[in-house]
This record gives structure tokens, C-alpha cells and sequence, in this order.
């Protein structure tokens, strides 16, 4: 069974390479973290993304579509800021796209 599994030496340079890849991450994030121009773009984004969402509640995409999967992951995006549905620069978002996402929830526990 374990006879088909590469060699130890063949699997020694690519671990290598992930585990410094994975070690130049957390820094590469933290510079692009300091940048000013990056965090103007994200503020754009979320500021874009806080007009965006409909009187309901929700977001959705091409036309209407997709409300359930748009609202996650808007207020994922809205969540990364640091608001939570109480408290936050989008708050208030956040609270009405959960309340839209609850609102939907079926019985069988699905949302939609």
C-alpha cells in the first residue's frame, strides 16, 4: 500500500519551499498592511460595498441573483474591518445582512 508514496528525497525540496513560502507570508501581509495606498483602496471597497447593499438587507449579483452567497460575503468583507453587528464603522450593514440571512433560514436549517 504505502509502496506508490515518492521518495523521502524527492519531497525534501518542495517542503522546503512551502515552509519559507509560508514564513514570507505573514510578513509580506503586514508591510502591504502599512501601506496607506492599500488601506485607502480596501476603505474604497467596503465603502463601495456598504452603498451597494439593497434596503433589505441583502446584496446580490447579475441582476438580482445569488442573494444569499453576495450577503455572506459581503458582510465577511464588511467583518474584516473589525464591525460586528453591534458595534463598528459597518455595523449597521453587517447587522441588517445577518438579519436578511436569518430571515431566509428554512427549518431544515438551509438558507435561501
Amino acid at each position: 500500500m504505502l509502496n506508490h508514496l515518492p521518495s523521502r528525497k524527492y519531497l525534501v525540496w518542495p517542503l522546503t519551499v512551502l515552509s519559507l513560502l509560508l514564513l514570507a507570508a505573514p510578513a509580506s501581509a503586514a508591510a502591504l498592511d502599512n501601506d496607506p495606498q492599500i488601506k485607502a483602496s480596501i476603505g474604497k471597497a467596503l465603502d463601495y460595498l456598504a452603498r451597494e447593499q439593497r434596503r433589505q438587507g441583502y446584496w446580490e449579483a447579475n441582476g438580482g441573483q445569488y442573494r444569499v452567497a453576495m450577503t455572506a460575503l459581503a458582510g465577511m468583507a464588511l467583518a474584516s474591518e473589525g464591525s460586528t453587528p453591534s458595534r463598528g464603522r459597518f455595523a449597521p450593514q453587517i447587522k441588517a445582512g445577518v438579519e436578511y440571512l436569518l430571515d431566509t433560514a428554512r427549518p431544515n436549517g438551509l438558507i435561501g
